[in-house]
């Protein structure tokens, strides 16, 4: 989805066509500065989490090769703005290809703790 604009476009077209089971909530959620928030520590519980649940099979080495390099693509996030080069200090920087996998895995183990 690109914004809440197009959230409620899709929501009239599924409530329109009869598509909208009964007795479901759907929300949508816009978390303020949320890739700057998100704590390392936090992602990493994270995918350890989404890991055992919908890979169970996979072993403890391949795990932790693969957090490593979670970690690794993380740290080694650079921006340049006007001219002058920047290492995200905090959270996870914007625009990387893990970004959104990283957020939406991150939000959805914080909302199990709920």
């Amino acid at each position: 989805l690109q914004d809440s604009t197009m959230f409620l476009q899709k929501l009239d077209i599924l409530d329109k066509s009869g598509s909208v089971t009964p007795n479901v909530l759907l929300f949508n959620l816009d978390i303020e500065a949320l890739y700057d928030s998100l704590k390392r520590d936090h992602v990493v519980l994270a995918l350890r989490d989404a890991i055992s649940e919908v890979r169970p099979s996979w072993t403890n080495e391949f795990i932790e090769w693969l957090i490593k390099s979670v970690n690794l693509s993380l740290d080694s996030a650079v921006g340049l703005y006007q001219g002058k080069w920047y290492q995200s200090t905090g959270g996870v920087a914007t625009g990387g290809k893990l970004c959104v996998y990283i957020a939406n895995i991150t939000v959805y183990w914080s909302f199990k703790r709920v």
